[in-house]
This record gives C-alpha cells, structure tokens and sequence, in this order.
C-alpha cells in the first residue's frame, strides 16, 4: 500500500530555510517532512477555495484495510510511526495528515508541542 512520492528540489532564501529548520526541529519533524506537509496543505487549500478536489487514493482493498488497520495497531501501542509513512496513509484515506500527526503523539503522551497532554 505504501505509495512512491516525488521528490521537489526547491531553492529558500537563508532566512527562510532557517526558519523552517527551527520550525522542524520545534515539532520532532524532518525539514522534508514539514516542507512536504506545508505544500500539500497549501495545494488543499488552494483546490478548495476553487471548489476542486485533490486526486488521492482512496481506501478500497482489503489488503489496503488491513494495512491501515496495522498502522492504526502501531499509533495506538504507541510506536512513533515516522511522519512519511503518516503522509502517505493521510493520502490513501483522504483525512489531513495532521491528524494523524496529532493521534501519533496524543498516544504518546504529547500534544503538539511536546508537552505532556493537557499541560
């Protein structure tokens, strides 16, 4: 089930870069990742200003069932699912990554800050 992704090579202003490596670092992120997420979300938004929808796969196979289901098992014994392999399953069942993002680190004790839940 887990889907090749592009790879995009993109040139920052310093000042840019720098913040976004804070920003990672501030969220137990890759710079890859946020990056990733940010433009993915960003196209999200665009498409539904304009009222069209992203081409994503959805959840269909039994096999596709199963696995979400093992990665559901992963989150909830608490593993820290890495946030690529998060990415992709947000694709394939079409829910914002976030939210996945933040399922990963409530099991884990942690709001998305890195503190403890309800601190």
């Amino acid at each position: 089930m887990v889907t090749e992704m592009k790879r995009l090579s993109a040139y920052l202003p310093d000042p840019v870069f720098e913040y976004l490596e804070v920003w990672a670092t501030d969220e137990n992120r890759s710079l890859s990742s946020l990056v990733g997420f940010l433009l993915e979300r960003s196209a999200r938004d665009r498409q539904k200003e304009r009222g069209e929808t992203m081409p994503v796969g959805k959840v269909e196979a039994s096999s596709d069932r199963a696995e979400l289901n093992e990665l559901l098992s992963r989150l909830a014994a608490g593993e820290q699912v890495p946030d690529s392999e998060l990415l992709i399953f947000a694709h394939q069942c079409s829910v914002e990554p976030e939210t996945l993002i933040q399922l990963r680190n409530r099991v884990k004790g942690k709001n998305g800050n890195g503190n403890p839940v309800g601190a």
